[in-house]
């Protein structure tokens, strides 16, 4: 009885091993300045319902998506990824607002600088 248990144990042993290995692995990809489901759907507008069936899943929690490597479309995904989640381009306001009342003629002088700060990665 027992040699059939351990008969048993090592045939489901060896189908597990054996789909795994056979079974593709999925990357997780994380990002850092966009939504994982704002980048899902931008796969699907951009690059099509093919390449969006590369993604596996969409961790919310950890702001990531999980790409199949088997996939043949999953280096476009990643390529796509990694040009898509981009520090947005910042504007800095400096302003000065000055308001002098002399008698009865009161007057309001605003300045504005504005400058744009570069994107970076």
């Amino acid at each position: 009885m027992n040699r059939a248990r351990f008969t048993f144990l090592v045939i489901c042993a060896a189908s597990v091993t054996a789909f795994a290995a056979f079974s593709p692995s999925a990357v997780s990809i994380d990002l850092r300045f966009v939504g994982a489901s704002e980048a899902y759907k931008a796969i699907e507008d951009r690059l099509g319902a093919d390449a969006a069936s590369a993604i596996r899943g969409i961790d919310l929690r950890h702001n990531a998506l999980s790409v199949d490597s088997g996939h043949p479309q999953a280096p476009r995904v990643r390529e796509f990824l990694a040009s898509f989640d981009r520090r947005p381009a910042q504007v800095m306001v400096h302003a000065v607002v000055t308001r002098s009342i002399p008698g009865e003629g009161a007057t309001t002088n605003i300045e504005l600088q504005i400058t744009s700060i570069p994107a970076q990665q």
